[in-house]
């Protein structure tokens, strides 16, 4: 029972551990076949040193990596309608605007999977950042919305990534 425990813990703390570190992934332009993801190095170093099932170990891992991917977009979420109802009673918007803007970001993400861009290189990943910031600005304008208004926490200011649409 004490083994159990104490091989959770370190489970789970390594875990944390490497998705502190993975929060912002360098990928290299052309993977070699030496390039491996931090979690699979995980993985097989628990099952060797615990000498545990590894498809057990990979569902624990990837069901973490689920959850704080999940958790991750919710605050973004949370993080945009906070932003989109300040502008509301600051009456820089309308409330239909605002419902229009979120819309507008559930579709963007939708178009604009991260899981998408992560076989593309790094310049292949910033023309698309470049081309869903250059989308939402023209849809902003297009509805009478102040693109500043989207800035920086929607993407549009100063070469700045989207936050609604950056990993997690």
């Amino acid at each position: 029972m004490k083994k159990q425990k104490t091989i959770l813990s370190i489970l789970t703390f390594s875990i944390i551990g490497l998705a502190i570190l993975n929060l912002n992934p360098v990928y290299a332009q052309t993977p070699t076949p030496t390039h491996k993801n931090p979690f699979s190095v995980l993985v097989d170093m628990i099952v060797s040193k615990f000498n545990l099932d590894k498809n057990q170990v990979q569902s624990v891992v990837d069901q973490f990596k689920n959850q704080r991917r999940t958790q991750a977009q919710e605050n973004i979420q949370e993080r945009e309608n906070i932003k989109l109802d300040k502008l509301v009673t600051d009456k820089k918007i309308t409330p239909e605007q605002k419902q229009a803007i979120l819309a507008k970001l559930k579709t963007l993400r939708e178009k604009y999977n991260k899981q998408d861009l992560k076989d593309f290189t790094a310049d292949e990943r910033q023309i698309q950042l470049q081309a869903q910031q250059d989308e939402l600005k023209k849809w902003a304008e297009s509805q009478g919305i102040d693109p500043t208004y989207l800035t920086p926490g929607f993407g549009m200011g100063k070469g700045k990534m989207m936050r609604g649409f950056r990993n997690k």
